[in-house]
């Protein structure tokens, strides 16, 4: 689990001033514990957030109190960041518990700082989660495989794509190799609606970076972020869409940090292009559906993220194609439930996954819903791949509702 570094002497690198406030503004009034999926799946209370916090702020205390500067400084065991480090990465970060936070704690921020503080003090993530890191080193992704393989997984016959255009779309290493169905669909649907775009070559598009930072692996992002967008400026990119949330919130949110400036280009969500297509009249879904569907926001669409949520484009999508009954789910938009696929725990709890994705399963059986539609490469690993490890249990599930990609769906109703 850990190199034994453990360099405690700056607890506090990394670790910014409005979070210190936040670890301290925590009231424990135990309001996330009535909507963490986490929660949900484990009834564990020693994992909860407010225990995060309280474990984070005595380790902290042992050598920053006013105490530790009279009489000084106590060790930090092991022990104690053993448990600590179980707590904060036994979560998906899908943010649900700083939506409802009465004190305003932005926990999804809070929680990929305190992975990182982590891996500065020598603690490396459970699990196979070093792997990431490892792959990202020797492949620029996040998979063990060559980036020269990844268009051949997915890219369809016939495609254009131009060298240079003002459009560029990255499909991202998840969709890339768990998920290409909807990399090949949303080209699809790009060029049935004449739009120009480009796209690296597959050696260029390197990861996004955002399994390494929601894991607290930080350490070649400078020269993933870097690369990805000088790549870009070369093609002349105004606008660069992507099909996974992931990608987005990173996009959004991490890269002008390590940039440090504001990004030279526009980024948006393939759902938000094809849905003004849609207004500009350059796509129309003709094929009926005959069913009744019901769709999943992803965690990374409709909070934490850094600029507008992206909650409206995928219901007017689906609201476009003619014969299509849309049936919301009970809990929606910012208070999506989570999916269980995300932030690594697939990798550190399987069986914590699974159970979260029992619960989805069953809101979306009981939403009377024919179809179940989901728009994250996560998403589609864990319910139409069943990536969760050697668990038998899920793998032989058989939900009583078929479930498919949002994009993916809309392609085949063209």
């Amino acid at each position: 689990m850990t190199d034994k570094k453990q360099d405690t002497e700056d607890l506090l690198k990394n670790i910014t001033k409005t979070e210190l406030i936040e670890l301290d503004s925590c009231t424990r009034c135990s309001e996330c514990l009535n909507w963490c999926c986490i929660q949900d799946a484990t009834e564990d209370p020693s994992i909860s957030p407010p225990e995060k916090i309280s474990q984070f702020k005595n380790i902290i205390q042992k050598h920053y109190s006013i105490r530790a500067k009279i009489l000084g400084k106590k060790p930090i065991t092991d022990e104690e960041i053993k448990k600590f480090q179980d707590a904060v990465y036994t979560c998906t970060g899908c943010g649900q518990c700083g939506e409802v936070c009465t004190a305003g704690i932005h926990t999804q921020r809070l929680w990929g700082s305190l992975r990182r503080k982590l891996v500065d003090m020598g603690y490396k993530p459970p699990g196979g989660l070093p792997n990431l890191l490892k792959n990202a080193k020797k492949y620029h992704s996040i998979f063990p495989h060559s980036l020269e393989l990844r268009y051949k997984i997915w890219m369809p016959e016939g495609i254009k794509i131009e060298e240079k255009a003002e459009l560029a779309y990255f499909e991202g290493c998840d969709v890339a190799w768990d998920a290409p169905a909807m990399a090949s669909s949303t080209v699809k649907i790009l060029n049935a609606a004449k739009q120009p775009f480009t796209m690296l070559e597959p050696e260029e598009a390197w990861c996004c970076g955002w399994p390494l930072t929601v894991t607290g692996q930080w350490e070649i992002m400078e020269e993933l972020v870097e690369h990805n967008i000088e790549a870009y400026e070369k093609r002349g990119v105004e606008r660069l869409v992507c099909s996974c949330p992931c990608c987005l919130q990173e996009f959004r949110d991490v890269w002008p940090k390590v940039y440090k400036a504001k990004l030279p280009f526009e980024v948006l969500h393939i759902t938000e292009i094809i849905a003004d297509l849609i207004d500009e009249n350059r796509i129309e879904f003709t094929k009926p559906a005959n069913e009744t569907v019901t769709y999943h926001d992803p965690c990374q669409l409709t909070r934490g993220l850094k600029g507008p949520e992206v909650h409206e484009a995928p219901r007017k999508i689906l609201k476009s194609i003619p014969e299509l009954e849309y049936v919301e789910l009970p809990r929606k938009g910012s208070m999506t439930r989570c999916c269980g696929a995300g932030g690594g725990i697939r990798g550190h709890k399987p069986d914590v996954a699974m159970r979260m994705g029992q619960m989805l399963i069953r809101d979306a059986e009981e939403s009377g819903a024919d179809t179940f539609l989901m728009n994250c490469p996560a998403c589609y690993a864990m319910y139409i791949y069943r990536r969760l490890g050697k668990l038998d249990e899920w793998k032989n599930m058989q939900p009583g509702i078929k479930m498919d990609d949002i994009i993916k769906y809309a392609e085949r109703h063209l």
